[in-house]
């Protein structure tokens, strides 16, 4: 199959980016998810034994994958870990605020800019586009914001950023497309989902919102072997998406 390239989206329709967060604008080093969860697994001590921990943490992400409740994501994670392990939801909620600005923070020299997206991203709102951040809201704002912050990027340029405090589903769910449309009001054929993983950022398409698969040096085969899924609409680099952006905009390449 061919590249689907940006020339085959309708021309002038699209005023909206919507960015994936992580393989899109920030890659993570393998390590980085080891130490997450071996300093989360100290930070917890106090509640919850070794074995515990593990199986608690692990149901309590489950459950927030599977909510199909209005509570937002955060509140089921902390009400199953409390439940998990006999205390309250404050108690955890301290205990994850504690672990996002003590050890999270820590994490910072494992995460690296994706070549090319802030040039990308700054260029679209020089451009006029309206941005927002679309990312699995599985974690707290805190960690988005700082993740956002270690990709050279400035969080007062994006109208909305998706987290586990505003949401209430996830992805790669459909539902988590359609809840952020009708939560922001959105128009989906207005909008363009520039993310890296096929499974989790192509679901975008059934909810009416055109697709974007950027490659980069890691998403790069995962993007080719999607060539075929009806849900892409278009995938190239960030220059792709760059010269595409001006030539809508009418500026010079």
């Amino acid at each position: 199959m061919e590249r689907k390239k940006l020339s085959g989206l309708p021309a002038g329709t699209i005023d909206t980016l919507l960015f994936d967060l992580d393989g899109t604008l920030i890659d993570m080093s393998a390590k980085a998810t080891f130490l997450f969860y071996l300093r989360a697994f100290f930070r917890f001590r106090p509640l919850f034994n070794p074995v515990s921990f593990c199986l608690s943490f692990k149901k309590s992400i489950a459950a927030v994958l599977s909510n199909r409740s209005d509570r937002f994501n955060h509140d089921v994670f902390l009400e199953h870990m409390a439940r998990c392990g006999r205390t309250t939801p404050d108690a955890v909620d301290r205990l994850v605020s504690e672990m996002i600005e003590k050890d999270f923070r820590s994490l910072k020299p494992y995460f690296t800019p994706v070549a090319r997206a802030r040039d990308a991203v700054c260029l679209a709102k020089a451009l006029g586009y309206r941005l927002a951040i679309v990312t699995n809201p599985v974690f707290p704002a805190r960690t988005v914001l700082y993740r956002l912050e270690w990709a050279g990027l400035d969080a007062a340029d994006f109208f909305w950023i998706t987290h586990s405090q505003n949401m209430s589903r996830t992805k790669p769910g459909v539902a988590f497309y359609t809840e952020l449309l009708a939560r922001l009001a959105l128009e989906p054929t207005r909008c363009l989902m520039i993310g890296n993983s096929p499974e989790e950022d192509l679901p975008a398409r059934d909810a009416g919102i055109r697709t974007f698969l950027v490659e980069t040096r890691l998403s790069a085969k995962a993007v080719r072997r999607s060539f075929a899924d009806n849900r892409l609409d278009t995938c190239g680099g960030y220059d792709d998406l760059m010269a595409w952006m001006k030539k809508e905009k009418g500026r010079p390449p």
